[in-house]
């Protein structure tokens, strides 16, 4: 599915857990929300355009309380954000204006109960046991879905796994 904008979703899914009978003890827990999106690049095979991106996504993202990361093979990002509802929503919005990227689709957006992708604001994949593992849980997320984002996802992770 090929977006032109995010929509807005309420800021915090909440959930109230009260046990039977028992009016003080509440406990609250706040998902988080998990996008994984593929783009086309813009950037051409530019490092350095690559380098700029990966830091100023990474300071952002630590203020803003999302952790994530990037690969790239020259032509195509693949992108994960995990954080707060409406900060993931406004790194969304900056994605979709931002013009080093086209043909941006949604593989995942699903609220989840924890971070998988690290303590980082934002990290580029490389070689690394952490990254790797990423990377394999990004190919088998895509392998068993069969939208056209997801195949591509799968090819990139293919390649870049490589």
């Amino acid at each position: 599915m090929l977006i032109s904008r995010v929509s807005d979703v309420s800021s915090y899914w909440l959930h109230v857990i009260r046990p039977w009978n028992h009016p003080v003890a509440t406990f609250a827990f706040i998902a988080m929300r998990r996008v994984i999106y593929i783009s086309r690049s813009r950037i051409g095979d530019d490092p350095d355009e690559l380098d700029a991106i990966v830091d100023s996504s990474s300071a952002s993202n630590i203020v803003a309380g999302i952790t994530g990361m990037l690969w790239w093979d020259g032509n195509n990002f693949a992108q994960v954000l995990e954080g707060p509802h409406e900060a993931v929503d406004r790194a969304m919005q900056r994605i979709l204006a931002d013009i080093r990227h086209t043909d941006i689709a949604v593989v995942f957006d699903r609220a989840v109960a924890g971070r998988m992708f690290g303590e980082w604001g934002m990290r580029q994949s490389d070689d690394s046991v952490g990254c790797t593992a990423n990377t394999v849980f990004l190919i088998g997320l895509a392998k068993n879905d069969s939208s056209s984002p997801a195949r591509r996802l799968y090819d990139m992770m293919l390649a870049c796994a490589a």
